[in-house]
């Protein structure tokens, strides 16, 4: 991971595979495997967040991670 700030002092976070993996994991981990956040009300108390946002941010991530993966194969182009 580095971060990467840009002339008008705006900073990006550029996350390499493993980073991403590991995000990935802990999303998955939070919203499909600890059971202590089964209660929707309790899940959002916890993380600051619904279980459809955290939910849609996993996939969000998985798909780039996937994208990422297809075109370092030759499977897709970035553009495409």
């Amino acid at each position: 991971m580095r971060f990467e700030l840009s002339e008008d002092g705006t900073t990006t976070n550029v996350l390499d595979k493993d980073d991403l993996v590991l995000i990935i994991n802990a999303l998955n981990e939070v919203c499909n495997g600890v059971t202590d956040l089964n209660d929707d009300e309790e899940f959002a108390t916890r993380l600051g967040t619904t279980r459809p946002l955290a939910r849609y941010t996993l996939a969000s991530l998985t798909a780039a991670l996937d994208d990422g993966r297809q075109v370092a194969s030759g499977e897709r182009r970035p553009w495409s």
